[in-house]
């Protein structure tokens, strides 16, 4: 050791010690090991854990413990090379006062990914809507979460959008999310019969929530038709797109069988002579 002590090798001009290189490569080598053992230990205590807050709090660990793990190696990497720690932080703090107004949006998605992480607001597998677009949480990290939508769109949403916005999620309401179908009727048509129809002829869809009776409202008298609104609940909300259709393709095969009309757009013209 004390061979490599007088040794040194000449990089861009700065002469640094053979040892503080090998120094620094243990540091690395050992940080990265560490992180890599914890991850295992924390993906085992994820596969196991059947509670979803649970998971989405270890999770939440394993992004930060990542981060921390990475600031450390980086300080005693910075300390073994003799840079002081004082004049790095005060060179940060002007760097943060000169680049404040650039900083700040970023600084705001890591303060708000924080409080995603350790809040129990959403989790890893909520179907969530925002801006429009609905979609399942693949992952929630300190700058962004990622979204997947049914049509297998991979969304990318800094996480101060969260805080800003308006988010509906439908996995966590203790009340389930409704959807709804419109369908027209002819003038003259037995409503009784017809919400009956639809109702009981629905419930046979697989993704129909079994708890929650299907209701059919007549929403509107409109130019042409009878406007009534079908409100479900499903059982996998992701599946939003698909139960959808399946629910117009059982309305429509139930109402054609009962010979019962969905009209198209017409008008009655008068004329008249002067």
């Amino acid at each position: 050791m004390k061979f490599f002590e007088n040794q040194s090798i000449n990089i861009f001009g700065y002469s640094l010690s053979i040892t503080v290189i090998i120094a620094t490569l243990i540091l690395i080598i050992s940080g990265c090991l560490v992180n890599i053992i914890l991850n295992k230990l924390i993906n085992k205590r994820i596969n196991k854990s059947k509670n979803r807050h649970r998971k989405n709090l270890l999770y939440s660990v394993k992004y930060v413990k990542t981060y921390l793990i990475f600031i450390i190696v980086c300080v005693l990497v910075l300390q073994s090379f003799g840079v002081s720690l004082t004049w790095l932080i005060a060179s940060s703090a002007a760097l943060v006062v000169a680049f404040g107004l650039g900083l700040q949006q970023l600084v705001s998605n890591y303060m708000s990914g924080a409080t995603l992480i350790f809040s129990e607001w959403f989790s890893i597998g909520d179907v969530i809507k925002i801006d429009n677009k609905s979609g399942k949480i693949t992952k929630i990290g300190l700058r962004n979460t990622h979204l997947i939508t049914p049509l297998g769109e991979n969304i990318i949403i800094p996480n101060s959008r969260f805080l800003n916005d308006i988010v509906s999620n439908w996995s966590q309401s203790s009340v389930p999310k409704l959807f709804e179908i419109n369908v027209g009727v002819s003038y003259g048509t037995d409503l009784d019969k017809t919400t009956k129809l639809i109702s009981n002829s629905i419930k046979s869809i697989s993704n129909i929530n079994k708890n929650y009776e299907p209701v059919v409202l007549l929403d509107n008298f409109g130019d042409s038709s009878i406007d009534l609104v079908v409100r479900f609940s499903l059982v996998d909300t992701f599946k939003e797109v698909t139960s959808k259709s399946d629910v117009r393709f059982m309305i429509e095969k139930t109402l054609r069988e009962n010979s019962i009309q969905i009209p198209f757009p017409q008008r009655d013209i008068h004329i008249t002579n002067k």
